[in-house]
């Protein structure tokens, strides 16, 4: 196991998972053989494209599927970060439990920082200022950083935090060069700027996540969107589609439910 990951759109090598054996979502019924399906098609996607999958212990909660909420990775660190969801507060036994006597360099985040709104782009780490991530978390970050040597750009990135959970709920890397993002985003010219081509999707694309896809690598991604995989596909993008509804429903779809800690 090695903690690597320099951005989004890399080989991917390693990422942690979570079975769903436990997963429900509050006032909406999930049909389980449905969801075990589609969540079974992924996993195997990924063993096919010959991504490691490691899975956490899941025995600490109805949402632990969400691997990206509790933690993050830039370059050789992992950063475990701080949920305000009470409810989930015990999944970081299973994250602890995983990396118990692993010599990993892994750093705390006392204040509210989770993974879904962090976006590492070679050297600009983007963080979505949002209702689970406060203006503290990311200068807290940003100083871990400085004081382990490493020389990223942590950009703040303003988005409708009301009516979005995550940062990348609503922007997502596709390559160096290439991103996919929605009118949710407040700081477009940052986005803008930083990238030579942006795919807009429409609010409602963005509400069934169409940006919250993961990328592995060559030139390829992984969607439950149609419409985006279409999009992508008319510029030579390898887009698969995998069905993901039942995941959905909790408000989360590739990304949240993956934790990336490698890539070259």
């Amino acid at each position: 196991m090695n903690i690597n990951l320099k951005n989004r759109y890399n080989k991917l090598q390693e990422v942690i998972l979570c079975y769903p054996v436990n997963y429900k979502v509050e006032k909406k019924e999930i049909n389980k053989e449905i969801m075990f399906t589609q969540y079974n098609n992924f996993i195997n996607r990924l063993s096919q494209e010959g991504i490691v999958t490691y899975f956490l212990d899941p025995k600490y909660g109805i949402s632990q599927v969400y691997t990206r909420d509790i933690a993050f990775a830039i370059d050789d660190i992992l950063f475990i970060g701080k949920m305000k969801a009470k409810s989930r507060i015990e999944e970081y036994k299973a994250l602890e439990e995983f990396f118990k006597e692993k010599e990993l360099k892994v750093k705390k985040i006392n204040n509210f920082i989770e993974g879904g709104d962090v976006v590492l782009h070679d050297n600009t780490v983007f963080v979505g200022q949002s209702n689970a991530t406060s203006i503290e978390g990311i200068n807290e970050l940003e100083k871990i950083l400085k004081e382990e040597n490493k020389d990223y750009k942590v950009v703040p990135i303003r988005f409708n935090k009301d009516e979005m959970l995550h940062l990348d709920c609503v922007f997502n890397v596709i390559s160096q060069d290439s991103c996919v993002v929605s009118d949710y985003i407040y700081d477009m010219d940052i986005i803008e700027k930083s990238f030579k081509k942006c795919y807009y999707i429409e609010k409602e694309e963005a509400k069934n996540l169409a940006a919250n896809f993961i990328t592995i690598g060559n030139n390829t991604v992984i969607s439950s969107s149609k419409k985006l995989c279409e999009i992508l596909a008319k510029d030579g993008i390898n887009a698969i589609y995998i069905d993901y509804s039942e995941i959905i429903k909790g408000g989360g779809a590739f990304t949240c439910t993956t934790l990336p800690i490698s890539s070259k």
